[in-house]
């Protein structure tokens, strides 16, 4: 398996994203699962949920869609 990265920083003149390729090899891979506990969840993506919640561009997605008043009745269904 092959993982690209688009960086944004890159040595030619003409300014143009490099991509560099990174395997995936049984070398590169954890030897165990990383498990963490519900407050080290906590602390670590707590406030990145209240950064994301404060963010103008979230309002739309704070609101609860109306289906039958938007005339999407299949909405429910398909976002389940």
């Amino acid at each position: 398996m092959m993982f690209e990265s688009h960086s944004q920083l890159s040595n030619n003149d003409d300014m143009e994203p490099m991509i560099v390729r990174m395997g995936s090899s049984s070398k590169q891979l954890p030897r165990h699962l990383v498990q963490f506990t519900p407050e080290d969840l906590r602390t670590y993506l707590e406030p990145i949920i209240h950064k994301m919640i404060a963010s103008e561009d979230s309002y739309s997605f704070q609101q609860p869609v109306d289906p039958i008043s938007l005339k999407i009745l299949d909405y429910p269904i398909i976002i389940k």
